[in-house]
């Protein structure tokens, strides 16, 4: 999940992000009281640092509000509801940054449905006239010439029948149309095959990107599976015990761009 910058609109509202404030400093963005701890949320200059912050200024009290706000949605991002330890979640910071998360991916995933679904989607239509005939396809039946027959002639009656039934060919190949194509069902099958493939790579080639026991969440990721992917000891539940800090309440839902401390589960 991309960081957010400082331009970016905020998936958590000003009234809780004040909250958040005044809990930590009293409501003070350019709080410096000596302690280590800076600006409006009391962060110190590790976690200022490592989140970006020096992009805006050297501490947090000499960022505006809104560059305070940015790096703490940074934070909360890597951190979860650790991000601010007591106010995050006494505030509702929390609660409507993680239900926002939530809804944007939703969004996500079905766009990618849709998208999906369009790139393998309905067969080409046939004409709308229901003929296989294209103009020019058939000669012109030539006008008749009226001729006084004499005796003996038989009048012409093939001529109505000396163009074949065009018909013949639509009829007669034991499909209808409309349906789709066997070899167009097959390439369907097939895109959707390689699709659960990159997605597959993908999560292979973030977990060898884990670096010192740390592993980054990806979209499509659970507790079970990076368990697994990692060789976890003790399975999902252990891991989940060593990051409930990050993670939350809900072990069946994670975010992705937290980071998920892979040794402290025993491994």
């Amino acid at each position: 999940m991309p960081l957010l910058s400082a331009g970016s609109a905020s998936a958590v509202g000003d009234e809780a992000w004040d909250r958040a404030a005044e809990c930590e400093s009293g409501g003070r963005w350019s709080a410096n009281d000596g302690n280590g701890q800076y600006g409006g949320f009391q962060l110190t200059i590790e976690l200022w640092e490592e989140y970006g912050g020096l992009e805006f200024a050297i501490r947090p009290d000499l960022a505006s509000r809104a560059q305070q706000i940015s790096v703490a949605e940074r934070i909360m991002a890597g951190m979860g509801r650790g991000a601010l330890p007591g106010c995050g979640v006494a505030s509702g910071v929390w609660q409507e940054y993680r239900q926002e998360q939530r809804e944007e991916i939703d969004r996500a995933e079905e766009a990618e449905e849709a998208q999906a679904e369009e790139e393998i989607g309905a067969s080409p239509e046939d004409s709308s006239d229901g003929s296989d005939e294209r103009p020019g396809d058939a000669t012109p039946e030539p006008e008749p010439v009226e001729e006084t027959p004499e005796a003996g002639d038989q009048p012409d009656e093939g001529r109505a029948g000396d163009l074949p039934d065009e018909r013949t060919e639509s009829e007669g190949n034991g499909r209808h149309r409309g349906d789709p194509d066997p070899a167009e069902t097959d390439e369907a099958e097939r895109q959707r095959d390689q699709a659960r493939g990159d997605r597959a790579g993908e999560r292979a080639d973030e977990g060898e990107r884990a670096n010192g026991g740390e592993y980054r969440v990806i979209p499509g990721d659970t507790l079970s599976q990076i368990a697994l992917d990692h060789d976890i000891s003790g399975g999902w539940p252990a891991l989940y015990r060593a990051n409930e800090s990050v993670i939350g309440d809900d072990p069946d839902y994670i975010l992705p761009g937290q980071r998920l401390d892979l040794t402290a589960s025993g491994r």
